[in-house]
């Protein structure tokens, strides 16, 4: 769930909860709201109203509660294969990017992103090379072995790879 998403879901529930409070507040038999009596006649003193309230109340905490969870979930590629289903987890793909960039000389750090959908696996890099390097170059060297490296190994399609060159490292030895 995107955060503008989460963000009206939150203030919807915090309205729903104050409606069922105040709710609960003039349908309960407490005695000190007897003054509402007049004004409410059909709900006053109605226990069943009462308990409706407390039951919106809650049911929306609870909806407002999951969706303020972080909601980091395993991801994973499902393929099939001869005898069945198999999964590859993000961070196992992950790993592989970075002992397939590790081979290349002049990358000094990598971070990964990754995302699928039914074009394959698109793969987001994130690297910081060395000040000697021709960055053209090392980029498409990047995407060629990353590529081959994940399709040899996983047999996921992969549908494209971005990298940045996020910085120039101030090393300059090569790997």
């Amino acid at each position: 769930m995107r955060g503008l998403e989460k963000f009206f879901l939150i203030i919807f529930s915090f309205v729903i909860m104050a409606v069922a409070v105040v709710f609960f507040a003039i349908t309960a038999p407490l005695g000190f709201l007897a003054n509402f009596q007049t004004s409410f006649q059909m709900v006053f003193n109605n226990w069943a109203y009462a308990f409706l309230s407390v039951v919106a109340f809650v049911f929306t905490l609870t909806v407002a509660i999951l969706s303020l969870r972080s909601g980091k979930r395993l991801k994973s590629v499902s393929k099939q294969g001869e005898l069945g289903e198999y999964r590859i987890s993000f961070d196992a793909f992950e790993n592989l990017v970075l002992q397939s960039t590790g081979k290349i000389k002049g990358i000094r750090e990598t971070k990964t992103r990754l995302f699928y959908d039914e074009k394959g696996l698109a793969v987001y890099l994130r690297v910081v090379v060395l000040p000697d390097v021709k960055i053209p170059e090392m980029v498409a060297e990047v995407q060629k072995t990353v590529q081959d490296y994940l399709e040899e190994i996983s047999g996921v399609t992969i549908a494209e790879i971005k990298v940045l060159v996020d910085s120039i490292s101030k090393e300059t030895r090569l790997k």
